[in-house]
């Protein structure tokens, strides 16, 4: 991403969800962070559509609903909205 980019001019952000467990109060904590707030917006809609987390779910560990999870996605920002997120990456520990 070229931070020199008029924020109106993006054409694509990206985003971080972590989830990891605290082990101070045993329950899990979740993390959501755009680059910019298109990011933010699908990393939203992400954790918020049965659909996405469902396809998250495919392929991942066996017992990865207990596990720290980290993913990295991108949104493609078309005419000023941010679109359908898509998972780049994601890390299971």
């Amino acid at each position: 991403m070229n931070y020199r980019t008029p924020y109106l001019s993006l054409t694509e952000d990206y985003a971080l969800i972590s989830r990891t467990l605290d082990p101070t109060t045993g329950r899990m904590v979740v993390v959501v962070g755009g680059l910019t707030g298109y990011g933010t917006i699908a990393a939203s809609e992400f954790l918020t559509d049965p659909t996405y987390l469902e396809a998250m779910a495919k392929g991942a560990p066996k017992g990865w609903e207990h596990k720290n999870i980290q993913m990295v996605l991108a949104t493609k920002v078309i005419h000023g909205t941010s679109g359908p997120p898509r998972i780049l990456e994601r890390h299971f520990w």
